[in-house]
């Protein structure tokens, strides 16, 4: 998934999200002048040597017409063989001087720290030339400091490795128990930044179980206490939970991003025994937040969707109204907001994860981001997911909330004649809400809805496999009507057309009732009769 940022002669900057889950050039847009695609972090091995071609072959035509084509790309060092039609046209980009970048950050919001810069202490960073990122997370640093002196700005920005190796260590520390005891104790804490010390013993515990210690109850009892465990694991205990050196400011971060750096080859069991902390029932509600965020935070901080995805997976079965939190933080955060956009979007098509997607898209993502949401919902959307009620309950709060934009995305949708069985399952869904049936019928003379929606409700009919789903819809269409919560009129006319050309799935309308030819269902096959023995010119489905 590549992001894309369109730059006019104007000083508007807009963003584009282009929706691919592998790169095409050819959904590149054409007009407009100037175009910045960055692919430097996402998902680069989906990024082939036939679309660096074309990437290629699209620049050309660009420059023809006076408009160009701007790609930005990762240091050389990570680039792929598939980036090799791209190396004639390559730029290298030095970074800017890091020591300037972080002068006038400073400038701006700390400058009393200005003077500290000229700190000999600093002139290795300075040296090594760091990137402007890396740069801006150094100014950062300084400005958020309690102490701004550059021995320990400099711990904090290089992760604090010193303090992380000798707390792996056990330096200065007498512990009888195993060296993985008293880490699991430490991996556990940052996990839990500020949690319950039950909670951190629980997932030490269960960190050991993942490795075949077993701790049961004689092992708990004739093994080291509680105070001995977190002692050894240099944990404060205050009033509101446990925490790592709360002076050093991002440690438990530190010591994670350290955990999955230099213990990669175990990276799968250690974030599927994160994921399973958060996931566990027994663990309070509030250490299950801070599990999940700080693990999402993880996952997003490397742009690593594998760990997103455990995450997720893990949570939907035992908590995922904390899945559909965090998600939606992340996908609303203009930082994180794209890549995991990108991943709920790549993920829409999964049927072990289209609940969340869902749930996700029929929330404050949904209300804030219509247009996002709706394009994660349609790929959500398939025959397939008949009678899924995440689904059916996210076009109902989106038809609530942001009407006007569904009612554009259902547009574009109908355009093309011969429809997509994700636009059929996506009209059936909104079909299936008291709510969306009031939107459907009552833009029947739309221009753009009419027509498309007779198409889409006639090759309904055709899908014997999601027929009782079809009638079941009508039939409760028949009962709003009924009561007069729909217009009669109306109904009746557009379901006679549906049904009109060769009486085709009119079985859906059949119903064990003693008068049913005086029925609203029986009026709608005597319509429909009535058109085809008049050869009335009925729209039929193509």
């Amino acid at each position: 998934m590549a992001q894309g940022s369109f730059m006019a002669t104007s000083p508007e900057i807009y963003e584009l999200e282009a929706q691919w889950t592998t790169p095409n050039a050819e959904l590149l847009p054409e007009q407009g002048r100037r175009f910045i695609l960055d692919l430097s972090s996402g998902p680069a091995q989906q990024r082939s040597a036939a679309f660096c071609r074309r990437l290629v072959e699209y620049g050309t035509r660009m420059r023809t017409s006076g408009r160009r084509l701007v790609v930005l790309l990762p240091a050389r060092e990570r680039l792929l063989p598939a980036d090799e039609a791209l190396k004639p046209y390559m730029v290298d980009v030095t970074p800017p001087d890091a020591k300037q970048v972080v002068a006038r950050y400073l400038g701006r919001n700390r400058p009393e720290c200005l003077s500290s810069l000229e700190s000999s202490e600093y002139q290795p960073t300075w040296d090594a030339r760091p990137t402007g990122a890396e740069a801006i997370r150094l100014a950062t640093t300084i400005s958020d400091a309690k102490d701004p002196t550059p021995a320990k700005v400099l711990e904090e920005y290089t992760g604090w490795k010193d303090h992380i190796a000798d707390l792996l260590a056990l330096k200065g520390k007498t512990w009888q128990g195993s060296r993985l005891e008293a880490r699991a104790m430490i991996w556990s804490a940052a996990l839990l930044d500020g949690g319950r010390l039950d909670s951190v013993l629980r997932a030490a515990d269960a960190l050991l179980d993942r490795f075949g210690i077993e701790r049961g109850p004689a092992d708990v009892l004739g093994g080291p206490t509680s105070t001995e465990r977190r002692e050894a694991a240099s944990l404060e205990l205050s009033l509101t939970g446990v925490f790592h050196d709360r002076a050093k400011h991002g440690l438990p971060t530190a010591i994670l991003q350290n955990l999955m750096d230099e213990f990669s080859t175990e990276k799968t069991t250690i974030v599927e025994w994160a994921t399973s902390v958060a996931a566990d029932r027994t663990i309070a509600n509030e250490d299950a937040q801070r599990a999940a965020r700080t693990l999402l935070s993880l996952g997003l901080s490397r742009n690593d969707s594998t760990i997103i995805r455990t995450l997720s997976t893990g949570l939907t079965e035992t908590r995922i109204d904390l899945a559909v939190e965090v998600l939606t933080e992340a996908a609303l955060d203009t930082q994180t907001g794209a890549f995991t956009r990108s991943m709920l979007y790549n993920w829409a098509s999964s049927p072990a994860q289209r609940n969340l997607v869902a749930a996700v898209c029929g929330g404050r993502l949904g209300v804030e981001r219509p247009d996002i949401a709706l394009t994660r919902l349609w790929r959500t959307s398939d025959l397939s997911s008949v009678d899924n009620q995440a689904l059916i309950d996210a076009f109902s709060t989106l038809i609530d909330r942001r009407a006007s934009v569904v009612l554009e995305a259902l547009r574009a949708w109908l355009k093309t004649k011969v429809q997509d069985a994700k636009t059929l399952g996506a009209v059936l869904a909104i079909a299936s809400s008291d709510n969306g049936s009031a939107f459907l019928l009552g833009n029947l003379r739309d221009p753009d809805i009419g027509p498309g929606l007779r198409h889409v409700w006639q090759d309904l009919l055709k899908q014997r496999e999601i027929s009782e789903a079809v009638r079941r819809v009508v039939t409760h269409w028949c009962d709003l009507v009924s009561r007069g919560e729909l217009p009669d009129e109306e109904v009746l006319d557009f379901l006679s057309d549906v049904y009109a050309p060769g009486i085709q799935g009119s079985e859906t309308l059949f119903h064990a009732e003693n008068e049913f030819l005086n029925s609203f269902r029986g009026q709608i096959l005597a319509r429909s009769i009535q058109k085809v023995v008049g050869q009335r010119d009925i729209p039929e489905a193509g």
